[in-house]
């Protein structure tokens, strides 16, 4: 088979019906003008460059690289499905052209990606959900009106522009009114547990589990996202003990916002895309249950803090107030923040009996962070509130505070402490015995 005839039997595919439609793609005339190189997937590169003085980004794919029928198929979706396609919050494709060995496909430029933002830390969860809500959800929304299915929503593949996010890489969508199906397709962490089941399923609800699952690396921890990934690659060929591991987990967070939730839900048809009328506020409550270092099952343990959070700018000064703690309290579990933000995520995430917060910290201060801290309980149901201990050079206090300890910290201040705290416990396990 000589190349001329190889070249058009691939384009027959990705041009369907009418093969000689491929000349109607415009040749490249002269040079291209390739940047840096901002992308790498699969079977493709991305670059930035320049078009009248407008940044652009040239996704560059090697016709030989399409032999594999895999990558043909995805381009084939990505071209088809882009050509329906015009949303503010869909990165547009502007442009095709193609030569001998390389097909040029010409996308608008945007500044970065919502996975590098994550991987900076030093975001404001609450305020990020709420723009990716706002921004990509009625994408979902409109693509779904299309009978367009994503398939493949996760960090990597959210770019933002001008403050303002958008969804791209459309190569594992499908376009289709046929809404069971059994392809398998999506990232791991990210796909729906039932999409590994090799069963038929309703694709109508895969997009609605893998925006919760970005919008949950979003708010809770990097360390907490990675036990989720840990999940799916240890529970990939067992997908309905990756449903049950899948719905303990998200129980398992006491702050998570019902927006969140609901999108998570193990049940497809009770899944709910998150949409910009929900409250940031609105907390999830589960029903707790008694494990290891956050609730307590008899009146001995119930005296003794189990689980605590340092939150201090200072890392000699929280490495030294953890020694003394420990001291008093061996098997007590230590989490220790920097700032005021990381420790705002870490209470979304863990159950704490006592809060050790310095007041002045960059990104966030204390007296912030109990501000965002008393919001959030003003929207809890049974909850177990954790004590705050300002920890301050100068004399400063707070409504939310249970105590106030003046620097340097001693052993015998946290002492006085636990037993204060002790003492308050006693007496409200007898009450309502």
């Amino acid at each position: 088979m000589t190349y001329k005839v190889l070249e058009e039997c691939i384009w027959s595919r990705i041009v369907p019906n009418d093969y000689k439609r491929i000349f109607s793609i415009p040749e490249i005339q002269g040079d291209v003008m390739v940047g840096k190189l901002i992308g790498e997937g699969s079977f493709s590169q991305v670059f930035n460059s320049e078009k009248h003085g407008e940044k652009i980004a040239l996704k560059i794919i090697p016709k030989d690289r399409l032999l594999n029928l895999s990558n043909l198929n995805n381009l084939e979706n990505e071209l088809q499905t882009l050509r329906l396609l015009s949303h503010k919050n869909i990165v547009g494709l502007q442009d095709t052209k193609q030569n001998s060995k390389f097909i040029i496909l010409t996308f608008e430029f945007c500044d970065s990606d919502l996975l590098n933002i994550l991987k900076d830390c030093s975001y404001d969860s609450s305020e990020l959900k709420r723009e990716l809500i706002r921004d990509i959800c009625p994408a979902v929304q409109y693509m779904h009106s299309l009978n367009i299915f994503h398939r493949d929503i996760k960090p990597e593949n959210i770019l933002k522009k001008n403050n303002v996010y958008k969804l791209s890489d459309f190569g594992l969508a499908f376009h289709t009114k046929n809404y069971y199906i059994n392809n398998s397709a999506g990232s791991l962490g990210f796909v729906a547990p039932e999409v590994l089941s090799y069963d038929d399923y309703d694709i109508r609800y895969i997009d609605q589990w893998s925006m919760g699952c970005t919008l949950l690396e979003v708010w809770i921890s990097k360390e907490k996202f990675k036990e989720w990934m840990w999940l799916y690659k240890n529970y990939t060929l067992k997908f309905k003990m990756l449903q049950k591991k899948c719905d303990i987990f998200i129980n398992n967070l006491p702050l998570l916002p019902i927006d969140i939730q609901s999108a998570l839900r193990i049940k497809s048809t009770e899944r709910i895309l998150p949409n910009t009328s929900s409250s940031d506020n609105e907390i999830v409550t589960h029903k707790y249950k008694f494990c290891r270092n956050t609730l307590y099952s008899s009146c001995n343990n119930f005296l003794r803090p189990k689980s605590i959070l340092i939150i201090e700018d200072s890392k000699t000064c929280a490495r030294m107030l953890e020694c003394l703690i420990r001291n008093i309290s061996k098997r007590c579990h230590i989490d220790i923040a920097y700032d005021g933000l990381l420790g705002i995520n870490l209470t979304k995430t863990n159950f704490y009996d006592f809060i050790f917060l310095d007041i002045q910290m960059p990104k966030k201060s204390g007296i912030e962070f109990l501000n965002t801290l008393v919001e959030y309980e003003a929207n809890l149901v049974k909850y177990k509130k954790p004590k705050i201990c300002i920890l301050s050079s100068v004399s400063t206090t707070h409504d939310r505070a249970f105590y106030t300890i003046t620097k340097p910290v001693s052993k015998k201040q946290i002492s006085e402490i636990f037993k204060r705290n002790k003492k308050m416990n006693t007496s409200l396990h007898k009450s309502k015995q």
